[in-house]
């Protein structure tokens, strides 16, 4: 058989070794698609029919693939009996065809989260709960893990908007997700000759990504495979990061005690990274507990040492990154695809994207959205906006109801009205809303929030000329923002806004520098607006572009060279991940996911001092790059004498060409960036040591 020749000794085991159950433990880039694909061609081959094959992946995504790779190796007839999809959809066929069984009809329709978050708040109205307090994302969250982890919830109100939920959707044919996992669970419990039936269809049971299974799909898989024991899964507890969304590492590590008999194939040898990043990896996951032993080894080139960067500043650090990128491109004859930078989180995106539109450098958010378009940030512009112009009527719309005013659409549409009929702008009929009663016919409740919001606006109109960061953290408080962001407990959400208010910070400090420059909230709008068009038209020319995600994102692909950023404490392993050795595992398995997504080069980046809600405040650099043996790392300096990257070409010569804004290097003090010019002396301000005047025959031009 010629795909088996193919194979290791290792991948030809893992694929020919059937009729008992086994897993194969795939190290990082060891080819595991690759087993999966010749297992099922192998079980075909083999006389197992393919309608009793069934394969179940975790996103459409791999499913597809899985599909197309298989077409060009076996039959289309062989191909279309083989059960391969998401545990959501092949679950959710069955459950269309056995309805009945669990009180549903056939035509019963599946929600996303967005449908059922309406549910959640309608019921929370009909409880009349404070809907400050009961929140609807916090809520669904809560019955999510209710409903895929089989526990009691204690909180009385929780149980009771949990009944309310379940009884809406079955009296109304609804499902959301999690139901398709829970009554199918109910279904096989409640039917046996069902489970008998399916058991019988599934002789063949292929599993990617074990390790993000949940305690509901583990119990279908355990009830399935129950009879015949044909049971192969695939997976890496090394790269087990999905915890948040109720996957358990422990479906992984126990395997071998849930299944009788079972094998244990270890996947070592890795096609894909130089041997400097596998040694590395293999130390970082090495001091976890909590693991299945293995060593990954490869035969491809020993490579480059691991670089280390330390910036004094976030925004530093994003311009090494951005830098370090074009310098490569050039050098080496690289696309910008060849680079992927991962983060901890989406907000640390912010001044990434601000530094590779000063260097013009395509980029693409993975999985993700700009900075600037995510919800809340668009939700504050808009404030900034319609305070610095209050005819500015896209913005007013956005944000006339939001923190919620009791302003719906039928009062909206009589202010519309309003406006037009007396050729008024419609901040002017808001400002006098009270002259408007008889029409607007709403309390007088309301009548006073659209008047405090109008005074409100009037009010930081006045203070245009204040300093823009102050003023911008005021308007927050003010109007409740912060507190309304607080209160979804989503923390991506508040972490966005704390670094959105951190850049307008760093935009006042870097203005009070430089004499006569503006540090209003008008300019900053004006400076913001300015980078974005340049992004747009940059970024709508080419489609070749930098990866930027964060490292969850990042798992399954990978890149020539990979930037990992802000390796600090409390950034990366989280604060929110530092209370347990389970959860400070399990970010050292983030830090090898974002290791091992590297082929060739891995710049590590980490920031001496980081803004914290406006506030400069020093950090500590993550245990994660201590925990890596000095051997294996090479330090770059902060200090641009020192030849970074065996390239001296890097800086410009000594010049009289000099402007304010420009960044440049002295020997003496480092890195800094011109605020000033007279003549031969040149007022600059370095990272290290701050203004310092100096004759400009000792600066270098950095850019």
């Amino acid at each position: 058989m010629k795909y088996l020749s193919i194979l290791n000794k290792t991948q030809y085991k893992a694929v020919t070794t059937i009729d008992r159950p086994t897993m194969v433990i795939a190290g990082a880039g060891s080819g595991k698609t690759r087993v999966l694909i010749y297992r099922l061609i192998h079980l075909i081959k083999s006389g197992v029919k393919s309608r009793n094959i069934l394969a179940l992946t975790f996103t459409k995504k791999s499913a597809n693939e899985m599909k197309y790779r298989l077409s060009s190796l076996i039959d289309k007839n062989e191909l279309d009996q083989i059960y391969i999809g998401t545990f959501h959809s092949i679950f959710a066929k069955l459950l269309r065809k056995n309805s009945d069984l669990i009180g549903y009809k056939k035509n019963y329709i599946i929600y996303d989260r967005y449908d059922s978050e309406k549910i959640i708040k309608k019921i929370i109205k009909n409880l009349n709960l404070d809907k400050k307090i009961y929140r609807s994302k916090y809520l669904l969250d809560k019955i999510s893990m209710i409903k895929n982890h089989y526990f009691n919830e204690r909180n009385l109100y929780i149980t009771n908007i949990y009944a309310n939920y379940k009884k809406y959707c079955y009296q109304n044919g609804i499902m959301d997700f999690d139901d398709i996992l829970l009554y199918t669970n109910i279904l096989f419990n409640k039917n046996p000759e069902i489970l008998k039936k399916y058991q019988e269809y599934f002789k063949y049971i292929l599993i990617d990504e074990y390790q993000d299974t949940n305690y509901s799909q583990y119990r279908i898989i355990k009830l399935l495979s129950l009879k015949h024991n044909n049971i192969f899964v695939v997976g890496d507890d090394s790269q087990s990061i999905y915890s948040f969304r109720g996957a358990n590492i422990n479906n992984i590590l126990n395997f071998k005690k849930d299944y009788k008999n079972a094998v244990i194939i270890r996947l070592e040898q890795n096609y894909r990274s130089t041997k400097y990043i596998v040694d590395v990896s293999n130390q970082i996951i090495s001091l976890n507990k909590r693991k299945i032993d293995k060593k990954l080894w490869t035969n491809n080139k020993i490579g480059k040492k691991i670089k280390l960067y330390k910036a004094f500043s976030s925004f530093e650090e994003s311009d090494f990154v951005a830098n370090t990128i074009d310098q490569l491109k050039k050098k080496k004859k690289l696309k910008y695809s060849d680079f992927g930078v991962l983060y901890r989180t989406n907000a640390q995106s912010r001044s990434l994207e601000e530094s590779f539109i000063k260097k013009k450098i395509p980029y693409n958010i993975y999985g993700s959205i700009s900075f600037y378009k995510r919800k809340e940030i668009k939700d504050l512009i808009a404030y900034f906006r319609l305070i610095v112009n209050i005819n500015d009527e896209e913005s007013l719309i956005r944000i006339i109801n939001y923190p919620k005013r009791g302003i719906g659409e039928v009062t909206l549409k009589k202010i519309f009205f309003l406006s037009k009929q007396n050729d008024k702008r419609i901040f002017e009929i808001l400002k006098n809303i009270n002259n408007y009663k008889s029409i607007i016919n709403r309390d007088q409740k309301i009548l006073d929030n659209i008047s405090n919001f109008c005074n409100k606006i009037l009010f930081f109109n006045k203070r245009l000329d204040e300093d823009a960061f102050i003023l911008s953290k005021e308007i927050s408080e003010s109007f409740g923002l912060l507190e309304e962001i607080k209160k979804d407990k989503i923390k991506q959400g508040i972490d966005n806004v704390e670094e959105f208010l951190n850049s307008i910070s760093t935009f006042v400090e870097d203005k009070k520098k430089i004499k006569n420059e503006e540090i209003s909230l008008n300019a900053y709008l004006e400076s913001l607006y300015l980078d974005l068009d340049l992004d747009y038209k940059f970024n709508n020319l080419t489609k070749e572009s930098v990866s930027l995600m964060t490292i969850h994102l990042s798992k399954g692909l990978e890149f020539p060279i990979i930037f990992i950023i802000g390796l600090e404490e409390k950034i990366f392993p989280s604060i929110l991940s530092i209370s347990s050795q389970l959860e400070i595992e399990e970010e050292r398995r983030l830090f090898y996911v974002a290791l091992t997504r590297a082929k060739e080069d891995i710049f590590l980046t980490f920031s001496k001092n980081r803004y914290k809600w406006g506030k400069i405040v020093p950090t500590i650099c993550s245990r994660f790059v201590k925990e890596i043996d000095k051997k294996y790392i090479k330090y770059i300096k902060n200090d641009l004498n020192h030849k970074k990257f065996d390239d001296t070409s890097l800086l410009g010569s000594y010049t009289n060409n000099l402007k304010e804004g420009m960044i440049v290097y002295s020997n003496s003090f480092g890195r800094g960036k011109i605020i000033k010019i007279e003549g031969q002396i040149i007022t600059v301000y370095f990272n290290n040591i701050g203004e310092k005047k100096i004759l400009n025959t000792k600066l270098k031009i950095i850019y």
